[in-house]
């Protein structure tokens, strides 16, 4: 904290200002004190501030532009210049999805998920081990590319949710649709007039023309610019808070995956146990993996139908969130690509793979005993 260095409140009162509302003037790192220049009102006793804020954010950028930009894209799309070439193809963060991590399926990654996929690479893929990082500065450089990886899931989160919020109502294929159903309604409605007059109904209403496309437009244009000066700020803030929260909670002991026994041990009445279970319908392990686990199931067969549509994938097989090609593990390779420590297997199992139509099979349809036996027999 040096003289200069601005302020900014996070407590109520001053922290209507969005920009800062004060500088340093002198810090003594003995007594942890602080000689403030405000821009208005004094600060009163419990005030929290936040001070050289954005600088983490800064290294952060830096260490990315430097590392990471050439496959996963400066806007973290993972569309970067060398990425066409990548199979797997790199991580696209902006749907806030990291497919490894050690949290519950419905939370995010913790920051250790991603220090750890970064000072570990991902065997079996293009992402390399970044160690050095954790030694560089002091760390501070691994620390600076978890929370910039961070920022660009939640800002390409938070653009989608935008986007999805606006494209419902005034999208060209929204208002595309409403043509049509108008027409439709139009049409209806003058056959069901022509058949009452013809009975000599002389009373009836004479239906309204559809509606132009470009009196849709119109409407769509009015309501819209209504909507952005009445309740898009509040939908700005509903979202923000949404987004942040998950992200907070990720970071809480208790969205970790924690067995609740032991590991159970590795000897062959645990592994056939395993093995039993991998082939029953009840985890049905066997229909991705194969029998004999070398990921030649039947479902690579299918047609995959894509999330939320009836539209199936060109190619057969499964695919992830993102539509890239997913074949299930090998796992005779013993390459296991979120960490091979047992403990990381189990959260695989137990949290399922985010992103992947790989389930969760924890705390419902398997016991952790059960799941610790399926990973005496995977790793056997």
């Amino acid at each position: 904290i040096g003289a200069g260095s601005e302020l900014l409140w996070m407590t109520e009162g001053l922290a209507k200002s969005k920009q800062p509302t004060a500088t340093v003037v002198k810090y003594d790192d003995a007594t942890k004190t602080i000689e403030l220049k405000t821009k208005g009102d004094a600060p009163a006793a419990g005030d929290r501030i936040a001070v050289g804020f954005g600088h983490q954010l800064q290294l952060g950028r830096a260490v990315y532009m430097k590392n990471c930009n050439h496959c996963h894209g400066v806007a973290g799309d993972g569309n970067g210049p060398t990425a066409q070439y990548l199979n797997p193809r790199p991580r696209d963060y902006r749907l806030g999805l990291f497919k490894f991590t050690s949290t519950l399926s419905s939370e995010k990654a913790s920051r250790e998920d991603l220090e750890r996929i970064i000072t570990n690479g991902i065997p079996g893929t293009y992402m390399p081990s970044f160690l050095l990082l954790g030694n560089n500065d002091g760390g501070k450089e691994m620390t600076a590319v978890v929370e910039y990886v961070r920022w660009l899931a939640m800002r390409g989160e938070m653009e989608k949710r935008l986007v999805d919020e606006l494209s419902g109502d005034y999208s060209q294929t929204s208002l595309d649709a409403e043509a049509v159903k108008s027409k439709k309604s139009y049409d209806e409605a003058r056959i069901e007039y022509d058949k009452a007059r013809k009975a000599g109904n002389k009373d009836v209403e004479k239906p309204e023309p559809a509606q132009s496309r470009s009196q849709l437009v119109k409407a769509a244009g009015e309501e819209l610019k209504k909507y952005l000066e009445e309740e898009f700020s509040g939908t700005i803030n509903d979202t923000s808070e949404f987004i942040a929260d998950s992200w907070k909670r990720a970071d809480d002991p208790a969205s970790r995956v924690v067995p609740t026994v032991a590991r159970v041990p590795d000897d062959a009445a645990s592994r056939e146990r395993g093995r039993l279970l991998y082939m029953s319908d009840k985890a049905k392990c066997y229909t991705c993996h194969g029998s004999k686990g070398r990921g030649n199931g039947p479902a690579v067969e299918d047609f995959w139908k894509k999330p939320g549509s009836n539209e199936t994938y060109a190619k057969r097989g499964l695919h992830d969130t993102w539509g890239n090609p997913l074949p299930p593990r090998d796992l005779t390779r013993g390459q296991y690509r979120g960490g091979r420590r047992p403990i990381d297997v189990f959260s695989r199992v137990y949290a399922g793979i985010k992103g992947t139509p790989m389930p969760a099979f924890g705390g419902t349809v398997l016991k952790d005993s059960d799941i610790w036996d399926i990973v005496n027999f995977v790793m056997s």
